[in-house]
């Protein structure tokens, strides 16, 4: 009899522990999400800002410039800026956003916490 009590706590234990794992896996995906979602909100408020002052100092650049060239050829220079700029980061796409997100994404979901529960 005592052999049957022992299993049978034996198996609510083991059921508990994994009940708990498992939600310690949805907490963990939680709070990883949020961070996802947290850093995205704030990149996007940062490069929408950046974008929005980069715009209004190239209406300024085409203003200085057409008062020495015109307005016409001053547009067209800065079309070019513009489509230089363009270039330049579809050359570089990978380096800026590839590593970058990569290294975001393994530091997220590859934390030291982790690290350190499965060695002990």
């Amino acid at each position: 009899m005592e052999i049957k009590k022992n299993f049978d706590r034996l198996s609510r234990e083991a059921r508990e522990l994994l009940d708990l794992k498992i939600e310690e896996i949805k907490l963990s995906f939680v709070e990883r999400l949020s961070l996802l979602f947290a850093d995205t909100l704030s990149w996007l408020a940062v490069i929408i800002f950046l974008l929005l002052s980069l715009l209004c100092m190239l209406a300024a650049f085409v203003v200085v410039i057409s008062l020495y060239v015109g307005l016409l050829p001053a547009l067209f220079i800065a079309a070019a800026m513009l489509l230089m700029v363009a270039w330049l980061f579809y050359a570089a796409r990978g380096t800026l956003f590839r590593n970058v997100m990569v290294a975001r994404f393994y530091k997220m979901f590859f934390n030291k916490n982790e690290q350190s529960d499965e060695q002990e």
